[in-house]
């Protein structure tokens, strides 16, 4: 698996993708109906697939070591094995772009990139990226000149070693590469003597980079990681640049602004619109500040996503002991972007951000392509687009305390076929979306749902059943659904809310969930006590299924790491140690039975049972007096 340049490989724009987006939706409707409306599940498919294939994925899950229980309910995934191949993946030089990655509150906070720069920036990034091909040419152009000498003096025909010379020219053959042992041999067996001879310097930059790869340097990104820094650090000495980074301390406000722009994207400049315009376009005037358009950014990124816009129906709500927060109001028209996880930990792993604070085309249009034969026109952003005008900065929400169930469901709905799995059109397949919990999520700043290849058929655990009822309020099936182990005490049970239904956008469905969320919070003590699983997946038939749980907050014993320490539940006092088990978390992996595993106690302990460990983690996470206040819910939502 080898990774690639991925603005040589992927062949669509930003806006390129949105148009195609609308494009599957309305080709979907036509195969679907009006009244349930078209699907994107070919379209991420295909686009996950895609970035596995350029390179944004580190890696690839199947040559990552997985091992099934026996009973079927749990996957181990060899932590270790998947931390080597992110490391080697990173090992290697840059993948040719001249716009990092890293920017924002997290590590993940780059689905949109910047498009603000000082002069100092921009010069390097346009002027420095011909200066690094100019020094990659002649580097390549001193290998080519030692394999010419190497030919003629070890008296080895050219085309042995995958070059000709015509004239006064060294030309690579198409297979050069494949001659790189031969290439290393021989410079291996040349002793000093032998380069002297020559009027080689062995010691040389590029005679020692050919020496350890075997093929002249093509491309920047087939540099090891040390030598690219060789040169990303000699271009802004060759280009009189001294500190390009801009500074949020420096006395330069424009400076200070762009730093700003770079470290709180989609925020206005210190939380003031005004003032935010006012230093932006004086910047612009006076040439202090050079913008790019977004599109032109996106082409030096690795930044690829697509967008789904919705209409949140209900607020979105944060609940503390002191204080009630509606951080989202209903009525908002929403944008998440979907991407690859470039860390991925299942299979067609994406992720889906926020994308509405920024202004985008998304929004509000209703605009469809027609679907008939023939040529196509070419679609761009809109200027305001283009510009990355800051429009609703709320937008920019945290992943902790916030359980985005409308999100969750709006993207399943949009990510699955409308219809049951013999009606699928080719390439459509099913994917599961849902949310960690703080107890699962390393990325506090920034919110995202977690998205894979998966569906009910897949997770033995959601297939439980207790006592399904039908709700025809709610248009739905409701099934309070207990997990433990056989014979276990009632108050030692876990429990979680399974809901069956055609349509899991539906208004009283979202009102019911919205509000169960919101009262288990005022009841419970608040985020800081009570925390929640969400997630909704197809159930092949037509149908989606949604899983809602409350769970605690769990407290993290020792000064260990996540994955190897002990837990505590502190609603009912016990802790792993106190019951046997090596791991306690749920989230979206290790709740339907899917662990991502460092730990050799762990390890054995799923795959000897791994029906047992998921019930006894789902048992160990049960919140004393949720079920009754969820009954009381019920009741008097009047949902039966």
């Amino acid at each position: 698996y080898q990774r690639r340049v991925h603005g040589e490989c992927f062949p669509f724009s930003g806006p390129q993708i949105a148009e195609r987006c609308r494009y599957v939706l309305q080709l979907t409707e036509v195969w679907y109906g009006s009244d349930r409306g078209g699907n994107l599940s070919a379209f991420y498919i295909w686009f996950l697939k895609s970035m596995q294939v350029v390179g944004v994925m580190a890696y690839r899950m199947d040559n990552i070591a997985q091992e099934h229980t026996k009973d079927g309910w749990a996957v181990v995934v060899d932590g270790a094995a998947r931390a080597a191949a992110l490391k080697a993946a990173h090992s290697g030089g840059s993948d040719g772009y001249a716009v990092p990655q890293k920017q924002g509150r997290s590590a993940i906070d780059n689905t949109v990139l910047r498009n603000l720069y000082t002069p100092a920036e921009a010069r390097l990034m346009l002027v420095g990226k011909q200066v690094r091909e100019a020094l990659r040419c002649f580097i390549a152009f001193r290998q080519m000149a030692v394999l010419r000498k190497l030919s003629a003096y070890l008296k080895v025909d050219p085309g042995e070693m995958g070059f000709e010379v015509v004239g006064h020219q060294t030309k690579l053959h198409a297979n050069s590469a494949k001659k790189y042992r031969l290439i290393r041999s021989m410079m291996q067996i040349a002793t000093p003597t032998d380069w002297k001879n020559m009027g080689v310097d062995a010691d040389g930059f590029s005679v020692k980079l050919l020496m350890s790869s075997g093929t002249v340097l093509e491309r920047l990104d087939q540099l090891p990681h040390e030598n690219h820094k060789v040169i990303e650090d000699a271009v802004p000495m060759l280009l009189n640049i001294e500190s390009p980074v801009p500074s949020p301390d420096s006395g330069d406000i424009y400076e200070q602004f762009i730093a700003w722009v770079r470290d709180h994207p989609g925020q206005f400049f210190k939380y003031d619109r005004l003032h935010h315009r006012t230093v932006r376009f004086a910047g612009h005037f006076s040439n202090k500040i050079v913008m790019f358009r977004r599109s032109d950014v996106e082409k030096m990124t690795m930044a690829k996503y697509f967008p789904i816009p919705w209409l949140r129906q209900q607020p979105l709500w944060g609940v503390w002991p002191d204080e009630t927060v509606m951080v989202r109001a209903a009525g908002v028209c929403e944008v998440s972007t979907v991407r690859a996880n470039e860390a991925p930990y299942c299979d067609l792993h994406g992720i889906s951000l926020s994308g509405g604070a920024l202004a985008s085309d998304s929004l509000g249009s209703s605009q469809k392509l027609k679907v008939k034969a023939g040529p196509r026109h070419e679609t761009k952003y809109s200027d305001v687009m283009e510009f990355q005008m800051i429009d609703d900065p709320k937008a920019n929400l945290s992943n902790w305390f916030f359980t985005d169930i409308e999100k969750i469901l709006s993207e399943s709905w949009q990510l699955n076929p409308h219809g049951p799995k013999d009606t699928m059109l080719p390439w459509e397949g099913f994917v599961n979306v849902g949310q960690n919990p703080k107890v699962g999520s390393s990325i506090q700043r920034t919110q995202h749902t977690q998205l894979c290849n998966g569906s009910l058929s897949k997770y033995p655990i959601f297939q439980l059943t207790t006592n399904p009822q039908v709700s025809v309020k709610l248009d739905a099936t409701i099934d309070l659904v207990e997990v433990a182990l056989d014979g276990a005490k009632p108050d030692a049970r876990g429990f979680f809310i399974k809901v069956s239904t055609a349509r899991p956008t539906g208004a009283s469905l979202i009102e019911f969930l919205v509000g169960l969320r919101k009262r288990l919070l005022e009841r419970l003590g608040g985020a800081n006590e009570v925390d929640f699983f969400v997630m909704c997946m197809s159930d092949e038939s037509g149908g989606y299924i949604i899983i809602f749980a409350c769970l605690p907050q769990l407290e993290k014993l020792g000064d260990q790491g996540a994955d190897f320490a002990s837990w505590r539940n502190p609603l009912t006092g016990e802790s792993t140690e106190d019951v046997g088990l090596q791991e306690a978390r749920v989230d979206f992996g290790k709740g339907v039975g899917h662990f991502l595993v460092l730990k050799a106690s762990l390890k054995s302990q799923v795959l000897e049972c791994g029906e047992s460990t998921v019930r006894r983690i789902w048992a160990f996470n049960r919140v004393p007096g949720g079920r009754q206040v969820i009954d009381e819910f019920i009741a008097e939502c009047g949902i039966f």
